[in-house]
């Protein structure tokens, strides 16, 4: 009997590997199998959330990506010194086409004249700047809110009920217990709110994502 039958004979799971009640997920095609099936359950996709959060970046990439390209062909040479080893003739053709850019900028665009190709192109640039700015903004929000943590990887529901003292608004960190109860379970968080029923069990926390890491994950609402 190798080590994995013992392991399974002793309803332990390799070391890593999540235990279940009832069976073990004893390799990675065993647990895509197990997703697979719960898709099919559900008539929607099941996936660990750190997939769901590298598909949305992997989305605003995209975008970036794009208007990077229109960037470039309204302002050839802008990321010339990036590009390139850097040289002082790249540095100025990044600068020349940078100071054009910022330029045209303060341009209004939107006073219903009759554009050039040029202006219409230069509207649609400054609108997917605009949405990037948009998408930066709210990645922010997700990546700190202790609101969304407790949502998505600590199965709470909304909390409802305000606290008396601090009125709804995360109030920093506090390692002592504090007698109003507002506080995120055993964590430090003091959110704001109060449980309406108690806590379930925290949901094990995947390995880091990109937009999920430690430190992204942040104690704000």
């Amino acid at each position: 009997m190798d080590e994995t039958e013992k392991k399974t004979e002793k309803g332990l799971a390799p070391a890593g590997r999540p235990s279940g009640r009832g069976f073990d997920i004893l390799s990675d095609e065993q647990a895509e199998a197990m997703l697979t099936a719960l898709s099919r359950y559900y008539s929607q996709p099941v996936m660990p959330i750190e997939r769901y959060c590298k598909a949305l970046e992997t989305w605003a990439d995209a975008l970036a990506d794009r208007t990077r390209r229109l960037t470039e062909s309204l302002y050839p040479g802008i990321y010339d010194r990036v590009k390139e080893p850097f040289s002082a003739e790249a540095d100025a053709r990044s600068y020349a086409a940078w100071k054009l850019h910022e330029a045209e900028k303060k341009v209004d665009r939107n006073d219903g004249l009759p554009r050039s190709p040029r202006d219409q192109s230069l509207q649609e640039l400054r609108a997917q700047e605009a949405f990037l700015g948009q998408i930066h903004f709210v990645f922010t929000q997700i990546r700190k809110s202790n609101l969304l943590n407790r949502l998505l990887y600590q199965g709470q529901k909304l909390r409802t009920r305000m606290c008396p003292v601090h009125q709804g608004r995360w109030s920093g960190c506090a390692w002592e217990a504090l007698p109003c109860g507002c506080q995120n379970g055993a964590g430090a968080n003091v959110t704001g709110w109060l449980l309406d029923e108690p806590e379930p069990a925290t949901i094990p926390v995947p390995a880091a994502s990109p937009m999920n890491t430690p430190e992204d994950r942040g104690p704000h609402e």
